[in-house]
């Protein structure tokens, strides 16, 4: 899903979630809370990125065809 799809999402189910901000401007936001999540999973060898309220990534380490791989999980936050 494109940033630009999931940000439509969330003004269909939601039209005042942004407050009034602009859908390119909320896509620009997006992309840079995106980057950062990505950053900071680059830099965890093994263990959990909690990011309140959105959920949990559980990152490990696993032997496969003799290789180490990273193996990233994504547990979502509880909906309230």
């Amino acid at each position: 899903m494109k940033p630009m799809e999931i940000i439509e999402k969330l003004y269909e189910s939601n039209p005042e979630i942004f407050g009034g901000v602009a859908k390119k401007k909320a896509v620009t936001i997006l992309r840079v809370v995106l980057k950062e999540i990505n950053r900071k999973l680059e830099n965890i060898e093994e263990g959990k990125l909690a990011i309140p309220p959105l959920g949990v990534f559980v990152v490990r380490t696993v032997q496969k065809d003799y290789q180490k791989v990273k193996r990233i999980v994504f547990r979502p936050g509880k909906v309230k």
